[in-house]
């Protein structure tokens, strides 16, 4: 859910509001038109940042020339800007600009209207102001705080999925030492018995151990072909994948064909938790793509989200880490600014 999927509704029906009641003056009525299209534009979370920034900038001033122009019922825009202040700001620099607004049209309207009724009017207005700030204010720490829980819930899964992985990846090693040492042991035991056997007989008893004997090269053969492919089985990629895809937030969708073997597959199923986990603690998405496809010998794994991303992309110890892995097995890592935060691996297959 947006964090403006409420606030946008009623600010709207609070400006339609001030609006019936604003005198047909140049003045107010521009200001209200200002307001009204940067509130939209501030409480529009797929703009670009730095537009909703400059949008409740200036909506901040046509607040306050709406109030300074207007009747009294436009000073509700200010508690409507308030109210969006600490999802841009910290606590206090929002506060900060919700008493310079509150200050601005006190003063204004002291100036204009005399003294006697700015005390009243400034503590009418500032609790209109602190209550708005306040309720944002906590509306922006349960986000925080339910950020972390999925960041959490995401690492968790993530981890149980490895988890779940190196104990299938056990079962095989384990599986495939007992074929070695104790199968493979009595079938090269049992072809030297053969070929002692075919040295001491003669006529069709020979010709039928010569035949056993191949049986039992090929048995042997078999089973360290066996051996040597549970040793390098395939990651589970699509059972990690469809790990990731059980999370509530952020909903994970992959594409394409995952599966991997050996180092290849580990490799991009650690890159793939560590995306998703960066993009549920830090990128604020809801909402990740990951495809895998086959590219000239290479498994490329590509990955976006829906947050606002970054124009810089800082290198931080889970990208690098990733970086090293990917780099160690001959292949490519890409982070790319913008919004989504597309991160491009590529790997020998």
């Amino acid at each position: 859910m947006s964090s403006f999927s409420l606030l946008t509704p009623a600010g709207v029906a609070l400006w339609l509001g001030v609006g019936v009641l604003l005198p047909h003056e140049v003045a107010p009525v521009a200001c209200w038109l200002v307001w009204g299209a940067t509130f939209v534009l501030a409480t529009t979370e797929r703009f670009p940042l730095s537009l909703r920034q400059g949008a409740l900038a200036a909506q901040v001033v046509a607040g306050v020339g709406c109030a300074l122009t207007g009747p009294s019922v436009a000073t509700a825009l200010l508690a409507a800007t308030a109210g969006q202040l600490p999802f841009f700001v910290g606590t206090w620099p929002a506060a900060a600009v919700a008493a310079a607004q509150l200050a601005t049209v006190v003063v204004g309207e002291g100036l204009r209207d005399g003294w006697d009724d700015a005390a009243l009017a400034a503590a009418l207005y500032g609790a209109f102001q602190a209550f708005s700030l306040g309720a944002a204010t906590l509306a922006v720490r349960e986000r925080a705080a339910r950020e972390v829980v999925l960041a959490l819930n995401a690492e968790l899964i993530a981890a149980r999925a490895e988890l779940a992985t190196a104990e299938r990846r056990d079962e095989r090693l384990r599986i495939a030492r007992d074929l070695h040492d104790a199968v493979g042991h009595h079938l090269t035991a049992l072809g030297l018995q053969l070929e002692l056997a075919a040295r001491q007989t003669d006529g069709p008893a020979r010709e039928a151990v010569l035949a056993s004997r191949e049986v039992a090269r090929e048995l042997l053969a078999e089973v360290r072909a066996t051996v040597g492919a549970l040793r390098d089985g395939p990651i589970e990629l699509a059972a990690g994948l469809r790990a990731l895809t059980a999370l509530p937030r952020p909903v994970v969708e992959v594409t394409g064909h995952p599966e991997a073997r050996g180092p290849a597959g580990e490799v991009l199923l650690r890159a793939a938790q560590e995306i998703v986990t960066n993009a549920a603690r830090h990128g604020r998405a809801g909402r990740v793509w990951l495809s895998l496809h086959e590219d000239d010998g290479q498994i490329v794994l590509s990955a976006r989200d829906d947050g606002p991303g970054v124009a810089a992309p800082a290198i931080g110890n889970g990208l690098r880490g990733m970086r090293e892995r990917v780099e160690a097995l001959g292949g490519t890592l890409e982070v790319a600014g913008g919004p989504g935060f597309p991160v491009t691996l590529r790997v020998p297959a």
